[in-house]
């Protein structure tokens, strides 16, 4: 019978897993971890090991870059930190200077710039001139209130249909490269009869896009898929998940799918 199984070695809440190659990156409170198998050549057997990376406070998140995907960026309670796989060992760069703020989500773009969604602070986007070889030398642009953001707190970012969106206080954004504004996203803006703050977007194996929002006036997060219309906008179906509305919560990266259908929803 499958069941859950804790992980010794680990404590406290941990954030983000990531697939990356045989193993495991997690991104707990307590920095950031591997899980990996090894195979007992004199038994029929694997044993699971964990190894500790990195260890800071709270690693939010993590992501591969695309372009050098022997880099790894880690968003974490004060700022982002890069380390490198380099014969066979992953090893801590440091961290990027001027960035102190709060990462919660870590996208790459077409273009190789990194935007960052923080906690309090808004959004972030990093242009590295050469991150194969200097890493750690990046310029930095911050999008606020001035730059179309509803607020500051809690603007992160998702991969949706392979393009960047952001789920902020008031629905989905999007960003307006030839104005340098964010915007509400038209596609998604039937979803409620008052806008609402929406986080944990995922788009699942099958295309279909979850996401949770909070209903202020009742005072409770609601869990529910958007529905594609014929014009291309979206409607929100959340009848069938009423079971596991809930208080709001953290909202942080709680929704996965399976390559069957199977979709898996986090709690607190």
């Amino acid at each position: 019978r499958a069941s859950f199984q804790r992980i010794a070695g680990t404590d406290g809440p941990s954030w983000q897993f990531l697939n990356w190659r045989d193993r495991v990156l997690i991104a707990n409170y307590q920095g950031v971890y591997q899980l990996f198998t090894t195979q007992h050549p004199s038994a029929q057997h694997q044993s699971t090991q964990l190894e500790k990376l990195l260890a800071i406070d709270s690693a939010f998140s993590l992501a591969i870059s695309k372009r050098h995907p022997e880099l790894l960026l880690v968003g974490a309670r004060h700022g982002i930190f890069i380390m490198r796989y380099r014969n066979n060992v992953w090893e801590n760069l440091g961290s990027v200077a001027g960035v102190n703020d709060e990462v919660r989500t870590l996208l790459e773009d077409e273009q190789g710039r990194w935007w960052l969604g923080t906690n309090t602070t808004g959004a972030l986007r990093l242009s590295f001139p050469n991150i194969g070889e200097r890493p750690l030398e990046a310029s930095i642009e911050r999008f606020g209130v001035a730059q179309g953001l509803p607020g500051t707190l809690k603007f992160w970012g998702y991969q949706l249909q392979q393009q960047l969106r952001f789920g902020g206080s008031e629905g989905v954004y999007r960003y307006d490269e030839s104005q340098q504004q964010f915007e509400p996203d038209p596609a998604f803006s039937q979803l409620f009869s008052t806008p609402r703050p929406v986080y944990s977007l995922h788009q699942d194996q099958q295309g279909g896009i979850w996401m949770i929002s909070h209903d202020k006036a009742k005072g409770k997060e609601e869990l529910g898929k958007v529905i594609a219309q014929a014009d291309g906008r979206y409607l929100w179906s959340y009848q069938a998940f009423r079971a596991i509305a809930g208080e709001r919560a953290e909202g942080m990266q709680r929704i996965l799918s399976d390559a069957d259908g199977v979709s898996w929803f986090g709690g607190t």
